[in-house]
């Protein structure tokens, strides 16, 4: 991998890492897929090849890197670079996940709530059987 491409990857990952939070609060962005890889390390080259003004010469970048793209014969680094980012991407949601937890994992503190069904499961349940509800494992029948 060029020197170019690995600092590259570097400031995207700053960049990511800086980022703000989208609408969902997160801030984990999407990886970027290998023609993304490609467009950032050679912008300057398509901006200085480009003509026009303003969203004339944005196309124009676009429609240069496309065609670039459709005959560039070896992909294999900037594919490098998406496999790369893709799996620090799920590294960075899965340790997310892992840190935002849920009851079920036992990651997040039981609340008074689950501490009160948790001393009365046996006989809200009993109660349900009584009742002709079905019961198992789960029933949550409260406030009788």
């Amino acid at each position: 991998m060029n020197s170019i491409i690995s600092s590259q990857l570097l400031q995207t990952d700053i960049h990511n890492t800086l980022s703000t939070k989208d609408k969902k609060g997160s801030e984990i962005k999407r990886p970027k897929h290998a023609w993304q890889h490609f467009f950032e390390v050679n912008r300057a080259r398509f901006f200085e090849k480009a003509t026009g003004e303003s969203i004339e010469k944005g196309k124009a970048m676009l429609y240069l890197a496309t065609e670039e793209w459709r005959q560039l014969d070896d992909k294999s680094e900037y594919e490098a670079l998406a496999r790369a980012e893709k799996e620090r991407v799920r590294e960075l949601k899965k340790a997310a996940d892992m840190k935002k937890g849920s009851w079920g994992n036992g990651m997040v503190a039981k609340n008074a709530w689950h501490y009160f069904l948790d001393d009365n499961r046996a006989r809200f349940t009993k109660k349900a059987r009584e009742m002709g509800l079905v019961g198992g494992k789960n029933v949550f029948v409260a406030g009788f």
